[in-house]
This record gives C-alpha cells, structure tokens and sequence, in this order.
C-alpha cells in the first residue's frame, strides 16, 4: 500500500492545478477575479557539487529560472556577477548595491526579483535596511503607490485642521525623500573622474550631477547616527552639507572612488551637528566622543555581567579614575525643561519651576535674625568704640551696608595709613567689642557654641598627686603652675595648651597661675564665647605685668563638630591676639602641627587627667 501525506497531495494537486502560473522561479495563482497572486517561489540553491562551479555556469545552466536576468546584455550580466561573487563572500549583497545594479527598480520590478532570486540561491541574500524595505513592498504595486501619495496628500489636507500627528507625516516624509533619490542614477568610476574634471572647469551642472547620485550615501550614513536626539531628516540634511564639501575638495588624480572619500566627510559633518544640536548645553567634540565611548562600555558590560555595572568596574573597564566615571555619569543626564508639568494628571498645573527651591534669596527667617544680630552688634560698636575705630571694624567685615569685607591694605588707603596701623587699630576695637558687657547677646547667633563658665575662686585644693611622665619626672600640680609662672615671667614660653578630659581642672591652672602673676577680675561674662580675659591690677607683683595687662584664655573645647575650614579664624585669633596665656585645644587640633608652627610662638602643653578615684593629674609635655 502506497502511503502519501497531505502535504504531498497538496503539492501534486496545486502543480496540476492549472489557475496556476509559473515564470521563472515565481508561481502565481489566478484568482476567479482574473487577480495574479504570488506564491511562495521555487528555490534551487547550489549543492556541493554545483559550487564547484563558475556563478556563470551555474546561472547559464538555469537559464529558465531567472528570465528576464537572461535577457539582459552581456556588460549587464557580467556587472551583476561580479557583485554577487562579492557578496557570496560576505553573506550579503547590500541595497545599495542592488541599487547600483538597478538604478530605477520601481521600473525594473521582474528584472529586480530575478536578481534577488539570484542572489538568494547563490547564497547571499539581499540585505534591505527597514525603511528601503518597506518603501519597496509599497513601490511593487503601481496602485499602492498612487493610494500612499492619495493618503499623503490627505494628511496633508488635514494636518491644518491638526487631525494628524507629526510622526505620520515625519514617516512619510522620509519615504519620499528616498524615494525620489532613488530615481538619480548612480555613477561608475569613470563617469565620477569625467564630472570630476567638469567641476574644476567650474561646471555647475556636473556638480548637481554627482551630489545627486551620491544622495542614497547620506542616508545610509545618517542611519547610524539614529536615536540621538536629532531627527532623521535633519540628520540627511547635514549630511548634505558634509556632502557638497566633499565635492568641493574631491581629487580625482588619487585614484579612489568618489563614495569612498565623501563618506568620511559625511560623517564628520553629521557628527558636528550631533554635538551642536542634539543637546541644550553644548558639549566640546571631545568630550562627546569619550562620553559615546563610555556609554558603548556600559552596555559592553551590561550585557557580560547581568547586571548595572558599578562605577568601580566602568573606571577599570575604562581605565580612568572614579571621578572620571563621576563627571561622564553628570553629563550624559537629560536636560529637563522647567516648565514641565509635574505628575501625569490633566488636571494638574503645577510646574517644576514652582518646586524648585531659590538658594539665593535668604530665608525669611534667617532676614529676621540677621536684622537682630546687626542691631545687637551695632549697639555695642555704637557704645564703645572711638569713630575711627568704628568705621575700620565697619569697613573690614562689611557692615557698613555693601556686605563686602575689605582687606587691611584697602582700609589703610582711607585713612592714609599703613596696613600695620590698620591691624592695631582694629585689634584694639575686638578687644573693646569683647569686653563689652552686652557681647553675651552674640553668644545664641553662633550654633553649636555654648558660653563659657569658670568655677568660683574659692574652691577647694586638689591633693598633690605625682604621676609618673616621661623622661623619668615627676611633676605635682604645685610643681607644674610654678614651671608655668617661672617660663611667663621669663618669657621661656609665650603660649600653653591645656588638654585632657577635666573642665574644671584645667579652669583651675589658669586662675592659679594668674594668681601667681597678679592679682585677678574675672569677667563677669564670656567675650566672643571662645574667650575669657584676666584683666591684672596696677600694682601687679608680676614681672612682665604690662605684658599681660589683658591676658587671654581660649576654650576651643567650646566648639562642636569642629571643621577644617573652622582653622581658618582659629589661625586669625590666635595671631592678632599677642598676650594669651592658655588655649584649651582638643586632641585632632593639636595635632596639626603646622598650624603650630605657622603660630611662630613658643609653646608648652599641659596634660590634664582624672584618676579612678577622681585625682587630678598633670603633667608637662616638652616640645
């Protein structure tokens, strides 16, 4: 019993059939309505033993598959084979060079299925790009052509009533811009050198001639460059630009092909215009093309591992530091106009500018307090300054209204006097607006500075407790405020630093060391927060008693989350301030030792400690 499948008896039923006709490698089947229908075509690809054959031998050899090929004179066929053997090598032959072969297919439409046919069967197969292809089913049909330009022209017709959308008419633009670059011929290479020749002569018409052949070169050009917030046609249009260049500087006499040369500077033009245009904030040549190189490695990435790769491996894949990978991540951000709508509601009409905070104009708030500081600050330069003090203290942090702080040497020009003289005026003043009675208001405007407060004089004595240092000395607390008092007098040391975890106890050092020298006032309130002055009696015992006439003790423990940038007035105080006598400094800042040196002072540091039985202990550092 013979068994035949379905799919068989189809076949021998539709090649019987005889509503069906076959010309070359095409069937058609005709419908009752006399309509030809195309039919899936028959193929012949070459087997292994058919390669061995010339492309020639083979295409004679099947003459009866490829008729209207056939037909075609010599120069043609050779012409065609030669570009087919080309793309045999390759895997594809390109529209393009379909199009050079048939410069006008929507004319040639049985000529251009025999050579797609061809090139199929010999194994590479005509690549179209999208929008070629679907511009070519379209140029199949005679009527589909006619229905497009109908259908065009009443998009147009509606387009001022706006019942279209721009992308419809943007497609449609497009395919018809390359439709009508389709139909200029391209040129061999002997016809680009003769038109070559013309335009030196100063022909125009050889000029328009090889622009317009070389038209379908900008569109495969500009199809690279899609997607990169310039639109297509605008794309071609610059392309254009690059391409009228090249025509200009074109030298036959090299012996290249015309395509090959204009494609570069197609390229560079479109290029141009991408960094030009494509963004709001225009970015350098240079940078665009690193940035275009760091975007191509992110994905190269995305795609090895998965996943968003971190900033670490794009900086090695790229080898560049991490912040290089910072400033790409900042500029490759979309621009975002601040009119946009917030939210997606149509009733919404809030607009991003609206929630965009204004960093420049002052808080209202802080416009109340910094009224109530100047008044506070005001009052006191008011009240115990000489004019001509107030007006330097005025002018060097900007308070005479033009909020701009000037230098020493400026001030001096006004007063005609040295920027020396300015400096001692202007210490002079700070000292007065310190010891100004009403100063403590100042205290609540400076955030995370608290006043300062000492312990009465009368307290009760720490025990002597030696402890054992360095250098194998012992050192009490008597022992250490009369090295203290013996260096002052001596003007050994000219500035001490207290350091440890007692407040109280390192209070205690500077009043008994004042005693020491003098007899003291303790000021009934803090100065500029930071500082507390000793003001000595005339008929001090001490020494050098004039040198420390006002003598000046500095708590920098008073100071939260203190900054690098906090070193700066530090650095200022401690220079303008001549007789200070004791600087509470914490650990991280004595340790910049440059500051130190910057001072220019000699120095000693005092170490303060609390026993476990709650002992104090000091002892002196040498530096």
């Amino acid at each position: 019993m013979n068994l035949t499948s379905t799919a068989d008896e189809n076949r021998k039923a539709a090649l019987s059939d005889s509503s069906i006709e076959q010309r070359g490698s095409r069937r058609y089947r005709v419908t009752k309505d006399g309509v030809k229908v195309k039919m899936k075509k028959i193929t012949k690809k070459r087997n292994e033993k058919s390669k061995k054959r010339t492309l020639k031998k083979f295409i004679d050899n099947d003459a009866n598959l490829y008729p209207e090929f056939q037909s075609q004179d010599e120069k043609f066929k050779q012409e065609a084979i030669e570009v087919i053997k080309q793309g045999v090598s390759r895997g594809f032959v390109t529209e393009d060079e379909l199009l050079y072969l048939i410069p006008e297919p929507e004319n040639n439409i049985e000529l251009v299925e025999d050579i797609m046919d061809l090139c199929e069967d010999s194994g590479a197969p005509v690549k179209f790009d999208s929008t070629l292809d679907t511009l070519w089913d379209a140029l199949e049909n005679e009527e589909e052509v006619k229905k497009r330009e109908l259908e065009l022209a009443t998009k147009l017709k509606g387009t001022l009533a706006g019942d279209v959308s721009g992308n419809d008419l943007k497609d449609d633009a497009v395919q018809n811009y390359i439709r009508d670059i389709s139909r200029y011929p391209l040129l061999t290479k002997e016809e680009e050198v003769e038109l070559a020749k013309r335009i030196e002569q100063g022909d125009q018409a050889a000029k328009l001639t090889l622009c317009n052949s070389n038209l379908r070169l900008i569109v495969h050009s500009a199809k690279k460059y899609m997607g990169r917030n310039l639109a297509f046609l605008d794309l071609i249009q610059e392309g254009n630009i690059g391409l009228l260049r090249a025509v200009e500087k074109f030298d036959w006499r090299r012996g290249y092909k015309f395509s090959t040369y204009a494609s570069y500077w197609i390229d560079q033009s479109i290029r141009r215009a991408l960094a030009d245009q494509s963004r709001p904030i225009r970015l350098p040549v240079h940078v665009e093309e690193k940035l275009n190189r760091f975007k191509k490695e992110k994905r190269a990435l995305v795609d090895e591992l998965g996943r968003e790769p971190s900033d670490e491996e794009i900086a090695e894949k790229l080898e560049v530091d991490i912040d290089t990978v910072y400033y790409f991540k900042r500029i490759s951000q979309d621009t975002v106009s601040i009119d946009t709508m917030v939210g997606h509601s149509e009733d919404s009409d809030t607009q991003v500018v609206e929630t965009i905070e204004d960093n420049r104009t002052t808080a209202p708030i802080d416009v109340a307090s910094n009224k109530i500081l100047r008044d506070y600050m005001m009052e006191i330069v008011d009240d115990c300054l000489e004019p001509r003090e107030k007006k330097v203290i005025l002018l060097r942090f900007g308070l005479d209204g033009t909020g701009v702080a000037h230098t020493l040497e400026e001030i001096g020009e006004v007063f005609q006097v040295t920027r020396e003289r300015v400096r001692q005026i202007e210490e002079v003043a700070l000292n007065k607006v310190r010891q100004h009675q009403g100063s403590y208001k100042l205290v609540d405007f400076l955030e995370g500075i608290h006043p300062q407060t000492f312990a009465p004089s009368s307290y009760k004595k720490d025990s002597d407790v030696e402890l054992d240092i360095q250098f194998n000395k012992k050192i009490n607390l008597e022992k250490t405020i009369a090295t203290i008092v013996e260096q002052i007098n001596s003007n050994a040391c000219s500035l001490y630093f207290l350091r440890g975890e007692m407040g109280a106890g390192k209070t205690r050092v500077v009043i008994d060391v004042c005693k020491k020298i003098s007899t003291i006032e303790e000021a009934s309130s803090p100065t500029f927060s930071l500082m507390q002055k000793y003001q000595l009696s005339s008929g001090s015992s001490a020494k050098n008693s004039a040198s420390f006439e006002n003598a000046t003790h500095i708590d920098l423990h008073r100071l939260k989350n203190l900054t690098q940038e906090d070193l700066g007035w530090i650095e200022e105080e401690l220079i303008n301030t001549h007789n200070i006598i004791f600087v509470e400094w914490p650990e991280k800042l004595l340790k910049k030792q440059h500051l130190i040196q910057f001072l220019g002072r000699k120095y000693l540091v005092i170490e303060c400690k609390i026993g476990k039985k709650g002992d104090h202990y000091f002892r002196i550092k040498e530096n």
